[in-house]
């Protein structure tokens, strides 16, 4: 059995590049982004920046994040790059290349290009 689902969008940018920003704003940021994209474009998007309660809650190393989230990236249709300086933003877009996400840096481009995508399901 085929269902046709909206694409799943991975918000890559940053959160813990220290800039004139802390964490919490580079969270409050990317949920806006999040929201702005869902209003435009028919797809779920998932914020990684959201890792930030459970850190606070739980704490791990930095790196064990990073291979959490690009685990999860690995599951996602599309990468949504947000502007800014992140070198785990980047490494997610590498990522991306490397196993052909299609990367989006506008909301315009993401309208655009984003589409269904038919899953497979097994009853």
């Amino acid at each position: 059995m085929h269902m046709d689902v909206p694409p799943l969008v991975y918000l890559s940018g940053p959160y813990t590049q220290r800039d004139s920003l802390n964490e919490k704003d580079h969270l409050r940021i990317a949920c806006g982004l999040a929201n702005a994209i869902m209003e435009e474009v028919d797809c779920s998007v998932y914020v990684p920046h959201l890792n930030y309660v459970w850190d606070e809650l739980t704490p791990l190393p930095y790196e064990v994040w990073m291979e959490r989230q690009l685990k999860i990236l690995q599951k996602c249709n599309i990468l949504f790059r947000m502007s800014g300086n992140s070198p785990g933003a980047d490494r997610e877009v590498d990522l991306a290349r490397k196993i052909g996400i299609p990367i989006y840096y506008t909301i315009s481009q993401l309208k655009k290009n984003a589409s269904y995508h038919t899953l497979e399901i097994q009853i």
